[in-house]
């Protein structure tokens, strides 16, 4: 009962030889003491601030951002494409401006249907289990983002992510 009174209230009563001293949450995260020797209040902040750091990388633009490193330590980089309306013929592609491109370690997006009011849309690579001729797949070069898709997808309008390492 004491402790779920002192939760409601917001504070921790204590009693001493000479009275009551009242001490707010901020006084106790200060007052206690991690097993590393550290206090909660800087615990909370360094948790704060990772938060803060993988808040910062969950950035999507069309302008190059650095997202988090490779496995040999090198950047990893992440790019939006406004791919627009897919061509009539077998692939579309667009220049993606990137200098010394290594390897795009991650390649997905949406295209959506533009003929339809229900704005449908789906993810890439798109694999349709009904219908080949409906498949769209993603590739990238030195140079280019190209999407496969057959002939007549033409209704699709496509967003690319581009995730890439340098070399």
């Amino acid at each position: 009962m004491a402790i779920l009174s002192t939760i409601k209230r917001g504070y921790l009563l204590i009693k001493t030889a000479t009275g009551y001293v009242k001490l707010l949450p901020r006084t106790l995260a200060t007052l206690v003491s991690m097993a590393d020797g550290s206090t909660v209040e800087s615990q909370i902040t360094s948790l704060r601030n990772g938060v803060n750091e993988l808040n910062s990388k969950l950035i999507f633009s069309t302008a190059e951002t650095a997202i988090g490193t490779w496995t040999d330590g090198r950047t990893i980089y992440r790019k939006c494409f406004i791919i627009g309306q897919l061509t009539n013929a077998t692939s579309t592609t667009r220049a993606h401006g990137i200098s010394n491109l290594d390897r795009p370690v991650h390649l997905y997006g949406s295209a959506k249907d533009t003929t339809l009011s229900s704005n449908f849309t789906v993810s890439l690579p798109y694999i349709s289990s009904t219908d080949v001729t409906k498949q769209i797949n993603i590739g990238a070069n030195n140079t280019n983002i190209v999407l496969y898709h057959a002939a007549g997808n033409n209704k699709y309008s496509a967003v690319v992510v581009m995730e890439y390492i340098k070399s």
